[in-house]
């Protein structure tokens, strides 16, 4: 028999949900503006951490689903001022930050 981990288990939703809720919140509260010398919508965030701790710890593609969770629960809780367009972009980088660890 495998010792194959698999994905969609209780447990496993359960911990992809509130790493998807901290790193709704990390995105929301938690960003840093940088100094002058950059553009005013320039912010260091620190949401990815959540994906990248699931990538490591449940399974390599709770990362993506952390990734697509925190950017649905973004919009309906806080809305959008970018007209998705924003939210679209941090899906895209932060899946381009979570594919090589996967």
């Amino acid at each position: 028999m495998q010792n194959e981990k698999k994905l969609f288990t209780t447990q496993n939703m359960m911990r992809m949900a509130l790493l998807s809720v901290i790193a709704v919140l990390l995105m929301q509260f938690g960003a840093l503006k940088l100094p002058m010398i950059f553009p005013s919508f320039l912010e260091l965030d620190f949401s990815e951490v959540p994906a990248i701790i699931g990538v490591l710890t449940i399974h390599p593609l709770a990362g993506f689903v952390i990734v697509i969770l925190k950017n649905i629960l973004k919009v309906v809780l806080f809305q959008t001022n970018t007209a998705y367009a924003g939210e679209l972009a941090n899906m895209v980088v932060s899946l381009g930050y979570i594919l090589p660890l996967s």
